[in-house]
């Protein structure tokens, strides 16, 4: 019977902290009570991108591989084709939410997704 409690224990220890896990969501909001989210850039060179804010664009550089805490309602990116020409995509941002910024090898163009 003592084998049987040690088994069931041991059980219980090696279970308790897998059900206790959930995924880590980055914050809404920072301490001043903006709203934040995270945006990563997947690619391999630095990109810059803006954000608005308070109905502001701000310009923001970010390493590649890396994460920066974003705050505003919007981030946009451009591409200038070999045309000359520049495109813009904007898109709407949520707080708390992760968006990826990646080179759309189809569409020839930075891209902006939300990050699963």
């Amino acid at each position: 019977m003592n084998i049987v409690m040690r088994v069931i224990l041991l059980g219980l220890l090696l279970c308790l902290p897998a059900l206790s896990l959930k995924s880590q969501e980055p914050p809404k909001s920072d301490r001043h009570g903006n709203s934040i989210s995270i945006v990563r850039n997947d690619a391999s060179t630095a990109v810059t991108i803006e954000t608005r804010v308070n109905g502001q664009w701000q310009a923001l550089k970010i390493d590649p591989s890396k994460d920066a805490n974003i705050s505003g309602d919007h981030i946009r990116i451009a591409t200038t084709r070999p045309d000359g020409a520049v495109v813009s995509i904007d898109f709407p941002m949520e707080a708390g939410k992760k968006y990826r910024v990646f080179w759309n090898e189809q569409a020839h163009m930075w891209d902006i997704a939300n990050s699963l």
